[in-house]
């Protein structure tokens, strides 16, 4: 009887604790639920609100696995890039413990509307708490991009080759006789206070070598800011030099001389003085 009582003592220990077991959880952060975006390449960021012990997490799009990562899977910021097409889309993060548990995210929705809404300089992402972000993809030689009125939330977004360096807008307001906007660089995570009108210059590679110039054009009522960004301001692009087309040289055939047509004439005999004399005939005395 005793032994009885112990062994089901122990699996009630068991199953208690098992109960009791924080099960991890997929935090889905980007893009938001319901967000529309008018770029087809996309980011997908999720966390989890614990340490992970994965083998693997796969972004689900439509029902279709478009991405799978099986290493270095983190707490935070795990992202993964795909295209989208046109079209409300469905999608969900799925991952495998290394005990072989399935555990699910969310499931959110994003729409890609391409239908005249991309701009010529930049693209949009409409967030699904009603901000936005501006995403811009710089090349050496890439005129200057000026943005719409800015408002504290907001980011933007720059893309050099395969990777995103982020600007968030965190707030503005008066500053003595001016106004400012304070930026935060993700990729440093240093926040700096831009006073209007003013320029700052972000070497996101720590390469000596500006990638972009944000110039602070204007803060309207401390609720809208103005930027433009230039893309690579030390950039020298050089054209390419003009060869010069050297004359194409037409070289002439000779032209052969047409023989005259018709009998030829032959020159008259001369008759000299003394020939003329001899023929003349003699008077007989």
């Amino acid at each position: 009887m005793r032994k009885q009582v112990y062994i089901l003592t122990l699996i009630l220990l068991l199953l208690i604790t098992t109960v009791n077991a924080e099960q991890i959880n997929i935090i889905l952060k980007s893009p938001g639920d319901g967000s529309v975006t008018t770029a087809f390449t996309q980011d997908f960021i999720f966390s989890f609100d614990q340490d992970p012990d994965m083998i693997n997490c796969s972004l689900i799009v439509d029902d279709e696995e478009k991405e799978v990562r099986n290493t270095l899977i983190q707490r935070n910021s795990n992202k993964m890039n795909i295209e989208l097409e046109s079209g409300t889309h469905a999608w969900f993060i799925k991952c495998y413990d290394t005990e072989f548990n399935k555990i699910l995210s969310e499931t959110r929705s994003l729409t890609v509307n391409v239908g005249g809404g991309i701009k010529q300089d930049y693209e949009i992402i409409y967030n699904a708490n009603g901000l936005r972000s501006y995403i811009i993809t710089i090349a050496p030689g890439q005129d200057a991009v000026e943005l719409p009125a800015m408002k504290a939330g907001e980011d933007i977004q720059i893309k050099i080759n395969a990777k995103t360096h982020y600007l968030d807008i965190i707030k503005m307001g008066s500053d003595v006789s001016t106004s400012f906007v304070e930026i935060r660089d993700r990729t440093s995570n240093t926040i700096h206070r831009m006073l209007a009108p003013s320029t700052l210059s972000f070497d996101f590679y720590e390469d000596d070598t500006a990638d972009i110039e944000l110039f602070l054009r204007n803060v309207e009522r401390n609720i809208n800011a103005y930027f433009i960004v230039t893309p690579y301001p030390g950039a020298v692009v050089e054209e390419p030099e003009e060869v010069e087309e050297e004359p194409e040289v037409i070289e002439e055939e000779p032209v052969e001389e047409e023989e005259p047509v018709g009998e030829v004439e032959e020159p008259e005999e001369v008759i000299s003085e003394e020939e003329m004399k001899e023929e003349e005939p003699t008077e007989e005395e």
